[in-house]
């Protein structure tokens, strides 16, 4: 299987498919669990739990002995209390038969708080136990470190065991980690020497930062809006890997996976945290989707022993066979019980890469967390067991049966071997170019240390006119690291290399260098792999870093090279230098043939008054000519140009011919109004809509309409008029309730009751077995005032109305204001299975200005309503136990149904929404138990990356959901399936994190015993 990172989704997730679907070919039981490995291999347990319990993560001593960060988190203990507590041990483990399996444990630290990495500094040791990576010393020499300082304080703490990983040596002898969650964190930034020493950059976005070891400012080379960077490693060349967890917005079976990191990367799903960030585009890509599997380590390989497989077998009478020119990461998925083996395959200056699993568990709570490779090439793989449940429960149910342990994954036929020793003195099978290299990083580790001789920088610098490209490339990566100016020119000279990973890692020095005379020379090396998106971005990102903005002017203005442009006006617009002398070039930028310069240059344009001006005879000629490609880049003026007079009175004329429109032109307008969201119709386009809407005639054409104007915010004196428009033409098609709803959906919120025939139509559309209209019927009605009349028709439909849409048919009932209403509702409610589903803050807030002996039924009706059981354990142990075997392809169709409604928030495969965790593989990384939980219990432990978000608004509106996008000038939640909440940022009074999941509470309550365990049974298949 090939993953490709410029692929289309569906080939991704394709591709993705085939991989987790592979035959592997071997089976052996160790314990209680199977073990499917690929052909040729052998897995052996080397370290049972009477030395070892929950692992966490593992380094070697320099005596070839492992250190291990052994975890004592009780599961269903308060997480506070624990964290508090700092239970948690380093084990030292040793061999002291030589048989290749550990016996002899040693406690050499204890009282730490959750630790999550560690690495060997000389005599100590760097713990990471998270805000902070502690110095620990053996003062006293008894083996005991009993010694502590603080080395780094990253100050914050989620409570989710993702804001700090590491700490690892890197192979320049900095110390480098990584920072996940969102919290806010402020640190003092490396600068270059032209520049003040240090900068204070506070962020929440996701890094990865390095720092010398005795301390100082540290350095970003990656950022990200992902949820949890967790390791990195680097190649022999130097260039940086990295595990994540969310680097895409999970779908299609993406979610996790392994990315190739240049200095400066942007990556992850699109999230306010990376708002503010230097960009260089698009979003960098990962090279390796994992789907979900939480993968906790990913190593790259100093030997290919592990590789010789039914994949890349040695060829004969070779000992080194046909993997010689073979690079390989291997990666612990801790969600998905396996590693895998990750073959880079060169594209460009970066990777893509072909992926196969080593070896599998059938536990769901076998989660290996760490991977050491040893000095014959086998691997020692670390399971943590089955403690883990912060923000993300996937181990759940087995803690105390599941301790974890150590295993050596190996080839069949090479089980023996000497002593454990440290890779770090062996001598693995490589390449004579691999040793240069390791010398190389040998040298900048000694710079590193102090010895920063000019003989040994001219040694590095020298290499960088070696035959071999990739000396060049390592020899570059050392220079910039250093920031050694004086190889400038021959830098220079590496970019006119034919090797592109040379050329990327030598246009990155030459930004942390910083001279203005570089800007030439990078640009022309670019022309030469204007593909390349790795390459694209370094050359940016080195403009950026350079910061001559005076140069990098005159080269956007006199260049001819579309790339040199593009390059030249990302980089000044990044920077906040894009000055009005460059708006003539952006407008003749707008009719290139290159559409990411096109693209560029109206966001530029749009952004500034006089630029907005100088767009309308590009959108009038776009107009005239009905060229798609370019109506389609006219579509950002319109959203961003409504405070211009010229472009609001030229599209209200536009608007006003819509029935007589051609189809690209009707089409385009149509889309264009769409998308302005919660952006306000301007007056004059309000009435043009109106009059559309009067003399519309084809149905299809009315619903694209009213799918246009859905979402758009009118203005006061717009809002009655529209909604009598759109009324009226709905009462003359209620025969075509289709149509009827999709225009009641698009009228604005206003005080005139629905007449009794659109209101019915609402409720029958609302009730209605196929559920077709359903979603549209609910956003009629929650724009909806409705008479008395109409209430009670909505009252007696009370329980045939779906879970996900209650709240907003008791909304429009009490909007009534009637008190009979009122009493009726309170006394239906109790007996409305669905109302366990409602929101109570929510609830409560629809009860406006009603007195507080009104308010305090309500309370007391919904406390009784929805009580949880005093004990949850007992609950759920209830459930399992009188749970029947259920039917898993019964359980698709309930799955499916409006009854559960699981598929408009859920996806598997192709199916269902987006709203919460995609469900494609959930059975291979929940039990029975967590799926019971998971729907009884939605909000007892919620899956990381679906916290959702509480607003206040300024008149105590009250909206809870999933954050989906924030700007300047508003605040997106998802709030359901098929309904997203925007809130204008004036209006928010007060913003939290909900304790409250979005999914619904008593959806079991709306399935029989038999519908749930089929439901259930579904869920567990998906594997």
């Amino acid at each position: 299987m090939i993953t490709r990172s410029l692929c289309k989704l569906c080939v991704v997730a394709l591709s993705y498919c085939l991989a987790s679907s592979m035959v592997l070919a071997e089976t052996k039981i160790i314990g209680n669990i199977t073990f499917t490995l690929a052909e040729g291999l052998d897995i052996e347990r080397v370290a049972d739990e009477s030395l070892i319990q929950w692992p966490i993560a593992a380094t070697y001593h320099e005596t070839g002995d492992l250190l291990i960060l052994e975890c004592h988190w009780i599961r269903g203990i308060d997480k506070k209390k624990q964290l508090e507590s700092k239970p948690h041990k380093i084990v030292r483990l040793s061999d002291t038969d030589g048989d290749r399996k550990y016996d002899k444990r040693t406690v050499i630290a204890d009282g730490l708080g959750f630790p999550e990495g560690i690495m060997v500094l000389g005599n100590d040791l760097l713990v990471t136990s998270p805000p902070q990576i502690l110095r620990l010393a053996d003062k006293d020499n008894d083996g005991f470190f009993e010694s502590r300082e603080v080395w780094f304080d990253g100050a914050t703490v989620t409570g989710c065991a993702n804001d700090l990983h590491g700490p690892m040596m890197g192979p320049d002898g900095w110390i480098y980690w990584t920072k996940g969650a969102f919290a806010e964190q402020n640190h003092e930034l490396l600068q270059r020497e032209d520049k003040s020493d240090g900068e204070f950059a506070p962020s929440k976005a996701a890094h990865i930062y390095r720092r010398h070891p005795m301390g100082g400012p540290i350095e970003r080379l990656m950022s990200g809006g992902m949820d949890n960077p967790s390791d990195l490693t680097f190649s022999p060349e130097g260039e940086l890997f990295f595990c994540s967890t969310f680097l895409h917005n999970p779908g299609n079976g993406l979610r996790d996976g392994i990315a190739h990191s240049p200095r400066g990367g942007l990556f992850g799903k699109r999230h306010q945290v990376i708002d503010g960030l230097r960009s260089t585009g698009e979003l960098l890509q990962p090279i390796a989707n994992l789907g979900p599997a939480a993968p906790a380590s990913v190593n790259y390989l100093v030997s290919n022993a592990i590789a010789n497989t039914a994949w890349y077998p040695l060829a004969e009478g070779d000992a080194v066979g046909n993997i010689d020119t073979n690079r390989f990461l291997v990666s612990a998925q801790f969600n998905l019980q396996k590693v895998g083996l990750h073959r880079l395959i060169p594209i460009g200056s970066s990777f893509e890469t072909e992926t196969h699993d080593l070896v599998s568990a059938d536990r769901i709570d076998f989660h290996p967390v760490d991977i050491l490779e040893e000095l014959d090439g086998n691997l020692l793989v670390f399971d943590t067991g089955g403690w883990y449940d912060l923000c993300c429960p996937s181990s759940g149910s087995e803690q105390f049966v599941a301790r974890g342990g150590i295993y050596r994954l190996s080839r069949g036929n090479d089980k023996k071997g000497s002593k454990i020793l440290n890779p770090g003195v062996v001598k693995h099978q490589d390449f004579e170019a691999d040793e240069q290299k390791r010398s190389m990083w040998a040298i900048a580790r000694n710079i590193t240390a102090g010895d920063d001789s000019d003989e040994k920088a001219g040694t590095i610098i020298s290499r960088l006119a070696d035959p071999d490209p990739s000396i060049q490339q390592t020899a570059a990566h050392i220079v910039g690291l250093n920031r050694w100016g004086v190889a400038r020119g021959d830098l220079e000279r590496v970019l006119q290399s034919e090797s592109s990973p040379a050329v990327r890692a030598a246009m990155e020095s030459l930004g942390v260098v910083g001279n203005a005379e570089s800007i030439v020379p990078i640009l022309t090396a670019l022309n030469r792999f204007p593909d390349d998106r790795f390459m694209m971005h370094s050359a940016i990102y080195a403009l950026m870093e350079i910061g001559a903005t005076n140069e990098v002017i005159r080269v956007a203005k006199e260049t001819g090279h579309v790339h040199e442009r593009y390059a030249t006006l990302y980089a000044l617009n990044q920077l906040g230098k894009l000055t009005d002398e460059l708006l003539p070039l952006l407008v003749e930028c707008l009719t290139s043939s290159n559409a990411r310069l096109r693209e560029l240059s109206l966001k530029c344009l749009t952004s500034r008054p006089q630029g907005l001006s100088m767009c309308v005879p590009f959108l009038k000629t776009a107009w005239e000519n009905e060229n798609a490609n370019t109506l389609a880049a006219g579509s950002s003026i319109l959203q961003l140009g409504i405070a211009n007079e010229s472009i609001r009175e030229l599209v209200a004329e536009w608007i006003r011919l819509g029935p007589t429109l051609s189809l690209i032109r009707r089409d385009w307008l149509l889309d264009c109004i769409q998308d302005m969201g919660g952006v306000s119709i301007p007056n004059e386009w309000g009435k043009a809509i109106i009059t559309w809407m009067n003399v519309a005639k084809e149905k299809e054409s009315l619903v694209k309409l009213a799918n246009a104007i859905k979402n758009a915010k009118f203005a006061e004196g717009d809002r009655e008029t529209v909604a009598k428009a759109i009324r009226s033409r709905a009462e003359g098609l209620l025969d075509s309730p289709q149509v009827a709803i999709a225009l009641l959906a698009a009228c604005p919120a206003v005080s005139q009751p629905q007449t009794s025939g659109c209101a019915t139509v609402i409720i029958e559309q609302l009730v209605a077995p196929d559920g077709i209209n359903v979603a549209q019927a609910e956003v009629a009605l929650s724009r909806s005032t409705i008479t008395k009349e109409s209430a009670n028709q909505l009252l007696q439909s009370l329980a045939q109305i779906p879970p996900l849409q209650l709240q907003s048919a008791i909304d429009a009932s009490l909007r009534c204001e009637d008190a009979s209403i009122d009493l009726a509702m309170l006394e239906k409610l109790p007996n409305v299975p669905a109302t366990k589903t409602l929101a109570v803050e929510r609830l409560m807030a629809s009860l406006g200005k009603r007195s507080d002996e009104h308010k305090n039924k309500w309370t007391l009706m919904l406390q009784m309503v929805m009580a949880p059981p005093d004990d949850i354990v007992q609950s759920l142990d209830a459930w399992l136990e009188r749970l029947p075997k259920g039917d898993s392809v019964r359980g698709y169709q309930v799955f499916r149904s409006a009854k559960a409604a699981c598929s408009s928030c859920h996806q598997v495969g192709y199916i269902g929404g987006r709203l919460g965790p995609e469900l494609s593989r959930i059975g291979k990384t929940r039990t029975r138990r967590d799926l019971v939980e998971a729907i009884v219990f939605p909000s007892f432990r919620m899956s990381q990356g679906y916290y959702p978000v509480r607003i206040r608004t300024v008149d105590d509106a009250v909206f809870n959901g999933i954050f989906s996008k924030q700007t300047d000038s508003y605040v997106e939640l998802l709030c359901g399936a098929d309904k997203v909440c925007r809130i204008a940022t004036e209006e928010i009074a007060e913003k939290s994190e909900s304790k409250l999941s979005v999914m619904p509470t008593g959806l079991e309550q709306q399935m029989s015993l038999a519908e749930f365990a089929d439901l259930i049974a579904f869920l567990e298949s998906k594997k």
